[in-house]
C-alpha cells in the first residue's frame, strides 16, 4: 500500500502531492499584481495597490528548500498517522479517552513520533512570510471536513491541515495552551478555550491539548515569534520544550519559528537539537558584501517583479546599490522599492518609469528614515543576533519563579509531627515513582531504541508533579 496515496490515506486529500526542488518555486511564487488591471489607471490613482507588496512572494533557494522539507514532514507524518491502520485507530481512540491522572503511565504507549524544525532570523528576514506562503501553497486547504467513515474508524472528523500563531509574550505554557486552543476554536468554529477555562489545573489543560491536536490531526504545529526573553530566558523554558517534546513524540510536526537568540537551549542541549534538526535547524542571515549572491541573483530580482510602473530604469544600478542601502535585510528592501514606486507614480504624466534617483530619493525619505538609520547601523556594527550560541548563554537567565516558604514555626510539638509526616509520605511517593519509572523504561527498551526511550521518559517529566508546578504560574499568565 503506498501511503502517500489519498486514496489509501484520506488525512492526505487535503495536501497537494509532494512536490519535488525543481517545481517547488513555482508552486510557492505568487503575484498579487496578476490580476489587477494596472495599467488602465492613470499612474498617481495606482498607488493604493502598492499594499499588496505584503502578498507578493519570489522563493529563493533557501526557501525552496525549507519548503520542501516542510512538505515532506506533514506528508511523512500524516503517513504515520494513517486512519485505516488498525493499530493507529487504537492509538487515537486511547489518546481521546485518555484521563489527566493517567497520562503519567499511559502516554508513552501512545507515542508515534513526528519531525521537528527551527527558523532563526531577525525581523526583516520573511520567515513568517515564508511559513505561511509555504503552507497556503502545499495545503488546498485549511480545515477539511470528513464524513462518516467506518474503515476509518470515526462519524465525523474536521482535519486541521495546519495551525500556525504567535508564541505568547509570558512564555507559559498556560498561555501557549489558550493560544492554541483559541486559534483551533478560531477555525473550527469550537469552544475549546472556553472549556479550557473552566479546567481545574494546567496538567488537565496540557493533556487536553495534546489530544485535541492528535484527534484533529493537525499536519503542524508552527509557533512563531519566539524571542530570546519570551523562551530561552523563560523561568519556564524547560517545562514548554518537554510539551513541545510530548506533542513530537503524539506524532504532531512542529516548527518553531523566531529571533536566533530564542533558540540558545534548543541548541545546546544534544536531545532537543536532534528532534528538532529532523526537518532542519535553519538561521537566514542578512546578505553581507562577501555573501550576497543569492540577493543579487534572487531576493533583488524576485522583489521587483512587483512593479506598477510600465518601466525600470537600470535595473542594474538598483540592484548594485540595493545591500548596501537595506543592510541585506529583504525587508528593509522591500520598504524602500515600494517608496520608490510611489515617488514615480505620484510624477504627472499618462505612463512613468521608475529610475535609480527614484530609489536613492526613497531610502532618504521621511517615512522610512528611521529604517534606513537602523539599515545604516547594522551594516556598520552588525546586529549581534547572530553571535555564538555559547557566548549568548553566558547571559544568566532570570531566576526560576519560587513559591515563599510558608511564615508558621514548626518548633512546636505538633509542627514537627506534620513536618516528620510530611517527609515520609514525600519519601514513599519518591520510591513509587522511581519503580514506576523503572517498569516504564522496561517497557519501552522492549520495542524503542534508547533516544526514544530518554525523550519518553522526558515527556513523562512534564507531567509529574505538575501540581506543585502549577502553583508558580500566576493566575493571570493563563489568559
Amino acid at each position: 500500500m503506498n501511503a502517500h496515496d489519498p486514496i489509501q490515506n484520506p488525512l492526505l486529500e487535503a495536501f497537494a502531492p509532494f512536490v519535488s526542488v525543481s517545481k517547488m518555486p513555482a508552486k510557492l511564487f505568487h503575484d498579487p499584481l496578476a490580476h489587477v488591471p494596472w495599467r488602465s489607471m492613470p499612474p498617481e490613482l495606482r498607488e493604493p495597490y502598492l499594499e499588496l507588496l505584503k502578498e507578493h512572494f519570489f522563493p529563493t533557494g533557501a526557501a525552496v528548500d525549507i519548503a520542501v522539507r516542510m512538505h515532506a514532514a506533514i506528508l511523512g507524518g500524516l503517513s504515520r498517522r494513517n486512519p485505516l491502520d488498525p493499530a493507529e485507530q487504537i492509538r487515537i481512540n486511547q489518546l481521546a479517552l485518555l484521563r489527566t491522572e493517567d497520562a503519567r503511565d499511559v502516554l508513552p504507549a501512545l507515542s508515534n513520533p513526528a519531525t521537528g524544525g527551527v527558523i532563526a532570523a531577525i525581523t526583516g528576514m520573511g520567515k513568517s512570510c515564508l511559513v505561511e506562503r509555504t503552507l497556503r501553497a502545499i495545503a488546498t486547504q485549511q480545515v477539511i471536513v470528513h464524513a462518516r467513515s467506518e474503515a476509518c474508524g470515526w462519524s465525523k472528523l474536521m482535519q486541521v491541515s495546519y495551525l500556525k500563531l504567535d508564541f505568547p509574550s509570558n512564555g507559559t505554557r498556560g498561555g501557549l495552551v489558550q493560544r492554541i486552543l483559541s486559534q483551533l476554536d478560531r477555525i473550527l468554529g469550537t469552544t475549546y478555550a472556553e472549556r479550557n477555562g473552566r479546567m481545574r489545573n494546567l496538567d488537565a489543560s496540557l493533556v487536553a491539548v495534546m489530544k485535541v491536536l492528535s484527534v484533529h490531526r493537525v499536519g503542524m504545529l508552527v509557533l512563531d515569534e519566539m524571542q530570546q526573553s519570551n523562551f530561552a530566558c523563560s523561568p519556564w523554558h524547560q517545562e514548554v520544550v518537554l510539551f513541545l517534546l510530548s506533542l513530537l513524540n503524539l506524532g504532531i510536526p512542529t516548527m518553531i519559528c523566531g529571533q536566533p537568540g530564542a533558540f540558545i537551549g534548543i541548541k545546546q542541549e544534544r536531545q532537543t537539537l536532534r528532534r528538532f534538526s529532523e526537518i532542519g535547524n535553519f538561521t537566514l542571515e542578512p546578505a553581507s558584501p562577501t555573501n550576497q549572491e543569492w540577493w543579487v541573483t534572487q531576493l533583488v530580482p524576485g522583489i521587483m517583479r512587483f512593479n506598477l510602473c510600465e518601466a525600470v530604469d537600470r535595473p542594474e544600478e538598483i540592484t548594485q546599490m540595493s545591500r548596501d542601502v537595506a543592510a541585506g535585510v529583504p525587508g528593509f528592501f522591500a520598504c524602500v522599492w515600494k517608496e520608490a514606486q510611489r515617488l514615480a507614480l505620484r510624477r504627472a504624466g499618462r505612463t512613468t518609469t521608475l529610475t535609480p534617483e527614484d530609489f536613492i530619493k526613497a531610502s532618504k525619505c521621511q517615512a522610512i528614515v528611521e529604517l534606513m538609520q537602523e539599515a545604516a547601523r547594522m551594516d556598520a556594527e552588525g546586529t549581534g543576533d547572530y553571535a555564538d550560541a555559547g557566548a549568548m548563554a553566558e547571559a544568566k537567565r532570570p531566576p526560576r519563579v519560587r513559591r515563599k516558604p510558608s511564615k508558621g514555626t514548626i518548633d512546636v510539638p505538633a509542627g514537627r509531627k506534620r513536618v516528620v509526616h510530611k517527609l515520609r509520605a514525600a519519601d514513599l511517593r519518591r520510591q513509587k515513582q522511581v519503580a514506576r519509572h523503572a517498569k516504564r523504561t522496561a517497557e519501552l527498551e522492549k520495542s524503542l531504541p534508547p533516544d526514544d526511550v530518554r525523550i519518553s521518559n522526558l515527556s513523562m517529566e512534564l507531567l509529574d508533579g505538575l501540581d506543585e508546578l502549577q502553583r508558580d504560574v500566576p493566575k493571570p499568565n493563563r489568559e
